[in-house]
């Protein structure tokens, strides 16, 4: 007797076999990952039922029943076949159309249309990338900035000191495996996930970002004229040692009585023009304007000269001029810089190359100089820099889906399910070793042999991605010795990059080096402008590659130096993460963990054997075994099997070719496994 409850209440079924299919991935579908399934069968729209389904298929009725997951369980003869299914409404008419599905739909479901970012919670390792967090990520476990050559300016100073501006961060792949299932409140068991060929390995940041890309908060808005008089004081300077005015003049004067416009949100004024730096961080100074001035040199009370010139506006931090210049009115001048807390930061105006000449006997003057015009003004913003990398935003083009089907691909995953509903992912190594299962009493006859594997070629490809996309350099493939077969087929394409096919040369100092091979997310462009070459590097974006890394340390104290072209800092580190590319590619992975299928593929039987079975027989099958015929004195993976009324059953079992002077007794050396699929007809009445 077939019984289906749905939210404890008992569905009225006909009387009527319904049948179901237990598998798991068929190695025979790479791409594609099966479920547990009942063939659609149809209910009768009773009154019980359409309550059931709250109303669905009745006048005006509002039913959300077809759009929700519905939990189910299935009886037969009171043995529970299905715990937690997933009820699919398919179709109304003068019946209930559906089927029910359990094992990893719960899983596929729960992610389906998810991408990390969106719904997985990344923000604990969204970060600022400063000189600082680049070091600290060194011994971070979940990101790291590894070193490698991202096709940007890889160096400074000659190429003796590593710029980290064209440094991206990488994400390790445990991390982001441990959050799917944590997430979504689901329990794993894997050995693969311990082993280096997997928890060594990580997922670059998908672009190049530049700190230039930064953001910004507002801190401080500075402005500086006077709009209601054509003459003020803009300070004064004593004035000594030279005798002409040019544009390495500076004057640093106190600019006590300039009128400043004062907006300060962070941070605080003194003197009416230092600004004072509240905490030590990244900052943007943008300045703009530039001053036309009448100047007056005195010596005494009498006035020895006077004249107009344009002045300029230079930087200074505590006191110290940092070259930073204005030299144009129209210019807007861009300063990215670390200051420390309590730095005083001004502007001071200075001379533009006029050629004005005075006594060179009149030192000790002392110089002063008016504005000349009212539309000469000075703009000067200060922003705290928020330069985020943000793994939320740059990995939300990244389903959850693909990245767990890449997993599953390169380590040949086999995903099983207990009873306690934890997902268990078996290499086939793992299932080659497992136990055997002797079926030859169930044994009724072989009806049928076949000889051709379906979905394969005679080379049979893993397909990375490339810049390139006429590149196959790091693909990988398995044959089969089936001339019957197509001569070749994609069977699996993977959306991460591949690394670049060349070896460079990357100058960890200037004494030592390392080959790598670049993964790129910058493209150099080279423009001539007059004679002269200018490199530019263009952003390569939605770029994942798997890296590797390990460390370099210091042949000499100091020697390795990382600095920030962008910032000016720079700071001796005592070792770098250095990328690797070892078991990153299908071209690694095919042949260590396809390495047995041909065993399998070549020489390939099919056999359809009739056997007798039972609901229990059924309900313990074992998916993660070996079965053993002592009739045709063979090995098998259950395929598929489909069970009428009665006890006579049709079941498909691959053949498992083994070394027979090893064998012993239902302790085979398996030397490959593959899918299994089994089809249950259930008696209704």
């Amino acid at each position: 007797m077939l019984e289906i409850i749905v939210n404890n209440q008992s569905i009225e079924v006909p009387d009527e076999a319904v049948k179901y299919t237990k598998q798991i991935n068929d190695i025979a579908e790479l791409s594609s990952r099966q479920s547990n399934f009942t063939d659609s069968f149809s209910i009768p729209k009773s009154e019980n039922n359409v309550n059931i389904f709250r109303g669905l298929g009745t006048v005006g009725d509002t039913s959300q029943v077809p759009y929700e997951k519905i939990p189910v369980q299935l009886f037969d003869n009171g043995m529970q076949l299905i715990k937690n299914g997933w009820l699919d409404l398919k179709e109304t008419s003068k019946e209930y159309k559906l089927n029910i599905r359990n094992g990893l739909i719960d899983l596929f479901k729960a992610i389906e249309n998810k991408t990390f970012g969106d719904d997985v919670d990344l923000t604990e390792i969204d970060h600022k990338k400063t000189l600082t967090s680049v070091i600290d990520s060194f011994s971070n476990e979940n990101y790291r900035y590894i070193i490698n050559d991202f096709g940007g300016k890889t160096h400074l100073d000659n190429g003796t000191k590593i710029n980290i501006d064209y440094l991206v961060p990488s994400i390790r792949l445990k991390y982001l495996w441990d959050k799917i299932f944590t997430t979504f409140g689901f329990n794993y068991i894997a050995n693969f996930v311990n082993t280096s060929d997997f928890d060594g390995l990580w997922l670059t940041y998908p672009r190049g970002q530049l700190a230039l890309n930064y953001t910004t908060e507002l801190y401080a808005d500075l402005k500086g004229g006077h709009p209601n008089t054509t003459d003020f004081l803009l300070g004064y300077s004593y004035y000594t040692s030279t005798n002409v005015f040019t544009n390495t003049t500076s004057l640093s004067p106190s600019l006590y009585n300039y009128n400043v416009l004062q907006n300060i949100i962070n941070g605080s004024i003194i003197d009416n023009w230092k600004y004072v730096v509240p905490e030590s961080a990244y900052y943007e100074l943008v300045i703009q304007g530039r001053g036309f001035t009448e100047y007056i040199v005195y010596n005494g009370n009498d006035i020895d000269d006077t004249d107009h010139t344009y002045y300029d506006w230079q930087l200074h931090i505590n006191g110290n001029n940092t070259g930073y210049r204005v030299t144009s009115q129209d210019s807007i001048l861009t300063i990215p810089i670390y200051l420390n807390q309590g730095d005083i930061v001004q502007l001071s105006p200075a001379f533009a190359n006029n050629g004005h000449t005075i006594d060179t006997n009149m030192n000790g003057l002392i110089l002063a100089w008016h504005d000349y015009f009212t539309n000469e003004r000075i703009d000067f913003k200060i922003s705290k820099i928020l330069y985020d990398i943000s793994f939320t935003e740059e990995l939300k083009q990244l389903s959850i889906t693909d990245f767990l089907k890449e997993i599953l691909w390169r380590f040949n995953l086999t995903i099983f399910q207990d009873a306690d509903n934890n997902y268990i992912f078996k290499t086939f190594e793992e299932r080659l070793q497992t136990g055997v299962i002797d079926w030859s009493e169930k044994f009724i006859e072989r009806t049928s042999e076949t000889y051709t594997p379906k979905s394969y070629a005679q080379r049979n490809y893993f397909k990375q991605n490339y810049n390139d996309k006429e590149d196959s350099y790091n693909d990988g493939y398995f044959d089969i010795e089936n001339k019957n077969l197509a001569s070749s087929k994609d069977i699996i394409k993977s959306k991460f990059y591949s690394h670049e096919k060349d070896l460079v040369s990357f100058y960890i100092n200037q004494n030592t080096q390392n080959l790598l091979f670049p993964t790129l997310l910058w493209e150099k462009e080279i423009n001539e402008n007059i004679g002269t070459q200018e490199i530019k590097y263009k952003e390569l974006s939605a770029r994942f590659h798997l890296i590797r890394n390990d460390f370099v340390y210091n042949e000499l104290p100091n020697s390795i130096i990382l600095k920030s072209e962008l910032f000016g800092i720079e700071q001796a580190v005592p070792n770098i993460p250095v990328a690797r590319f070892y078991m990153t590619s299908f071209k690694d992975f095919v042949p260590k963990y396809y390495n047995q299928i041909d065993l399998l593929l070549n020489d390939f039987r099919m056999h359809k054997i009739k056997m007798a079975i039972n609901s229990i027989d059924f309900i313990n099958l074992d998916f993660d075994k070996i079965y053993y015929f002592e009739q045709k004195q063979n090995y098998y993976i259950l395929n598929k099997k489909k069970k009428k009324k009665g006890k006579i059953t049709s079941a498909e079992f691959y053949r498992i070719k083994y070394a027979e002077n090893i064998v012993s007794e239902y302790n085979p050396i398996i030397l490959f496994a593959t899918n299994n699929c089994v089809t249950f007809e259930l008696e209704a009445g």
